[in-house]
């Protein structure tokens, strides 16, 4: 008896979930053309349309192609190291940078420690 009733909760919960996936595919089939995005044959992405702050790097990974690559040329930069700071704990976050140039950074030890790099 008891199997009985088990099975027939397991055959009712999984009439329930070939009645949501059929739904959940079906419309995500529908022909209203209107409501899908327009696709291309090519494989280039496009991105959205977005407001960033007037900056040479205005977000994680620099655009809306996440592929980090600057568009200002660096090729005459030598990489050498410009300045320090020791913040005195452990910083696991990234580093923001304000309008005017100023980075802040929180720390571990709960500080939040604003530098001026040409200072």
């Amino acid at each position: 008896m008891k199997h009985t009733i088990i099975n027939a909760y397991i055959m009712s919960f999984c009439r329930m979930l070939l009645i949501f996936a059929v739904v959940a595919f079906s419309a995500g089939c529908s022909s209203d053309s209107s409501s899908q995005p327009s696709t291309s044959t090519s494989r280039t992405k496009t991105p959205v349309s977005t407001q960033y702050a007037a900056s040479v790097w205005p977000r994680l990974h620099q655009n809306d192609f996440n592929n980090g690559q600057s568009l200002v040329d660096t090729s005459s930069n030598t990489g050498a190291l410009k300045w320090a700071f020791h913040a005195g704990s452990k910083v696991d976050s990234s580093p923001a940078i304000g309008a005017d140039g100023t980075i802040y950074i929180g720390c571990e030890n709960g500080n939040l420690y604003a530098l001026n790099p040409a200072a």
